[in-house]
């Protein structure tokens, strides 16, 4: 039943979009720059104030997909689902940060640079917030290990969930063991 399954996926994105309008209602976009060939999206909510907010900075996982290389709209009429986790912090009163990474594939030294410039461009303009932290899935997850091994010192926290880790080769090798 492949159509079941298209249907499914479907259903899933549009509840993905449905909940991300729900999150921006409780703020205010504030940012999408263009930061050296990646789009960056930024929300803080109302109230927020750097001495005493948080920032959570989400790396999205893996995509080979080049559409998702352009800017965001200020309403996310069409955020990409890939996006949609990474404003889930909102809820809870911290500002957000992702970017769409100026590549796609194996990406992973371009979104390095990716992150650190967006978390330096939200500081420079909003302020350095009372904590940092950087989460992310799949290549996410990588991107995530990756600049807390680099930037040990920027973040207070860091959450890579199921990234490979170990390196292409043996994830690979793994997987098709």
């Amino acid at each position: 039943m492949p159509w079941a399954r298209g249907r499914v996926s479907g259903i899933v994105a549009l509840l993905l979009v449905l909940a991300a309008r729900h999150v921006l209602a409780q703020g205010r976009i504030v940012d999408t720059p263009e930061l050296k060939g990646a789009y960056g999206l930024i929300v803080i909510p109302e109230g927020w104030q750097p001495e005493t907010g948080g920032l959570f900075l989400y790396a999205h996982g893996y995509t080979a997909d080049r559409r998702l290389l352009r800017p965001f709209k200020p309403d996310l009429s069409d955020l990409d689902p890939l996006f949609v986790l990474g404003l889930l912090p909102l809820e809870r009163g911290y500002a957000i940060a992702t970017t769409t990474f100026r590549s796609v594939g194996w990406y992973v030294k371009d979104a390095v640079k990716d992150i650190e410039n967006l978390r330096r461009y939200f500081v420079r303009r909003y302020g350095k917030p009372k904590h940092t932290y950087l989460w992310g899935h799949s290549g996410g997850g990588m991107v995530t290990s990756t600049v807390i091994e680099y930037f040990p010192d920027l973040y207070d926290g860091a959450a890579p969930m199921c990234g490979p880790s170990a390196g292409a080769r043996r994830n690979f090798n793994g997987a098709f063991d």
